[in-house]
């Protein structure tokens, strides 16, 4: 049975701007914020979560080019 959700992923286009929104905006806490890989510039983990909350959102930028049928934002994707 599941009891909980622990992560959700919401896709975003500019990870800065949606962290402001959850942190300032909203007054989630950033619970972390950690380059994925060793390249320069390269993905970021970030997780924010309500304060005491057992389920946190990781903002995330998904990989690709963006254009048709590439999954970015904006894109239909069937599974």
């Amino acid at each position: 049975m599941i009891t909980h959700i622990e992560t959700v992923a919401v896709y975003v286009s500019d990870q800065e701007r949606a962290v402001r929104f959850y942190v300032d905006q909203l007054g989630f806490e950033l619970r972390k914020d950690a380059t994925m890989g060793t390249a320069v510039g390269g993905p970021r983990w970030i997780e924010v979560a309500p304060a005491g909350a057992r389920t946190v959102l990781v903002l995330f930028t998904p990989p690709g080019d963006g254009g048709p049928g590439r999954g970015r934002l904006g894109d239909g994707v069937s599974l």
